[in-house]
């Protein structure tokens, strides 16, 4: 059976015990080093939950412009294509509030994907004239013209190739046409990314070089808000002023523990 009473009383003593050596003057350097530990660990466990908000503030204000804002195009003058609009940051199960159609593309892929992109574009190319051709007579009035067309930059490839087929009959009257696209290729490089607008959102943007390219459509989203940073942020973080506890050098060159408040250069972080 459990004795009460002997619990409080050995409660009491434990406590009686503590006073008497907290009240002890040799003992108020230790009681000085703990009260020390123990507010700097508040305090840095308040500065992590104020980053934490500041980080939630701006990913917030991200996403509310993310959701009112357009595609925005412009021409470089290498001709290169570049469109983007605001991206989000959210977990798949936020990013459905967001934007459901690219959150039913997360759910399509595989392997928990930490960033989405989506990209729809139309290709538009001016007529192709001079094709190189050559006939061929089948018999029976009847012909085919083979084509092929292949057209090779720096901003990629553009080939096709395929053969027409008809019938003469008389003079003037040609029948039972048909043409056949055998080969049909189009070969261009399109990149994607994020960047960091001047007042710390967060940009989805897709460029390429190949002609007659028009983009309809981008979108993305980082799944894991925390991996991204702003540069503000990360310089801000790598300064301090607060309370030390740490080991080095006293004026006379010796080793010795101590306590304090300084400036700080933080080469780790958490």
């Amino acid at each position: 059976m459990i004795n009460v009473g002997s619990i409080i009383t050995g409660i009491t003593r434990g406590f009686k015990d503590m006073i008497s050596w907290v009240s002890d003057p040799k003992n108020h350097k230790f009681v000085l080093i703990v009260i020390v530990v123990i507010l700097s660990f508040f305090i840095f466990r308040q500065c992590g939950t104020i980053n934490e908000l500041e980080q939630d503030k701006r990913v917030s204000q991200s996403n509310v412009a993310a959701l009112t804002d357009s595609l925005v195009t412009t021409v470089d003058e290498l001709g290169n294509v570049k469109s983007e609009r605001g991206a989000f940051q959210a977990r798949n199960r936020d990013l459905r509030q967001l934007n459901e159609s690219l959150s039913e593309t997360v759910d399509s892929l595989k392997n928990n994907p930490i960033i989405v992109t989506r990209t729809r574009t139309v290709v538009e190319r001016d007529t192709v004239f001079d094709i190189d051709s050559a006939g061929e007579f089948l018999g029976d009035n009847e012909f085919r013209i083979t084509f092929e067309s292949l057209d090779r930059g720096d901003w990629g490839v553009r080939e096709i190739a395929g053969a027409s087929r008809f019938r003469v009959i008389g003079d003037t009257t040609i029948t039972d046409i048909q043409t056949d696209i055998v080969r049909d290729v189009i070969e261009m490089t399109i990149t994607t990314g994020f960047r960091e607008t001047e007042d710390g959102m967060l940009r989805i943007f897709a460029t390429t070089n190949f002609p007659g390219v028009q983009t309809l459509d981008v979108e993305g989203a980082l799944l894991d808000p925390r991996l991204y940073v702003s540069r503000d942020e990360v310089q801000r973080q790598r300064f301090g002023i607060g309370f030390q506890l740490g080991y080095g050098f006293t004026s006379d060159m010796r080793l010795s523990p101590y306590i304090g408040v300084g400036v700080s250069y933080n080469l780790i972080r958490w």
